[in-house]
């Protein structure tokens, strides 16, 4: 049931994406094209699909959002941070906390550390799945991450259910996501 909908934010959410950003082609400093994306430090996408009673939610992140670099960690002091952060995303509840009457519960958590392009910049992937008893009372959305990460400047997020779909920004130093664009009657 988790990824019946997937396939639908992948054509509804990112085809657009991709378009619009075929139509504003431009680079800014510290970014990077790689394999249909861009790479760009300090900013780090949040899709969110809701179907039924369940939420899933991918997380893309530079490395350096997420740990301060993106090469191999080959330190202890570059493992120990890519370590604490792999438990720390696994552990999402810590991170992005529902209203109580929602009664969402963690129903799964991977965390996978890509390298990606010929320099090996490292990209964290990282996907949840809750089980709400509530959906109309999901939102808003409280979020610690900018706390947690501090090299994350911005998140988009793109958010699709059955209701519709809905882009935001969130900047650092924001601590809800309002998610009523997608959730309720």
């Amino acid at each position: 049931m988790y990824y019946k909908i997937l396939p639908v934010v992948l054509s509804l959410v990112f085809v657009p994406c991709v378009a619009w950003a075929e139509k504003h082609d431009h680079k800014h400093e510290h970014e990077e094209t790689r394999q249909g994306h861009v790479h760009e430090h300090g900013v780090s996408a949040l899709k969110i699909a809701i179907e039924g009673k369940q939420i899933e939610m991918e997380l893309e992140a530079p490395g350096h959002d997420i740990v301060g670099f993106e090469h191999e960690a080959k330190s202890d002091e570059d493992k120990a941070a890519v370590e604490k952060a792999i438990k720390l995303l696994k552990q999402p509840l810590s991170l992005i906390s529902f209203p109580a009457k929602a009664g969402c519960k963690l129903a799964s958590s991977e965390v996978e550390v890509h390298k990606e392009g010929e320099e090996g910049h490292a990209e964290f992937h990282v996907h949840w799945g809750f089980t709400c008893t509530d959906m109309n009372a999901i939102t808003p959305l409280k979020t610690k991450i900018f706390s947690h990460f501090p090299n994350m400047e911005e998140i988009e997020i793109e958010a699709i259910s059955e209701k519709g779909q809905t882009a935001i920004e969130l900047e650092k130093g924001s601590v809800e996501i309002d998610l009523s664009a997608v959730v309720g009657s």
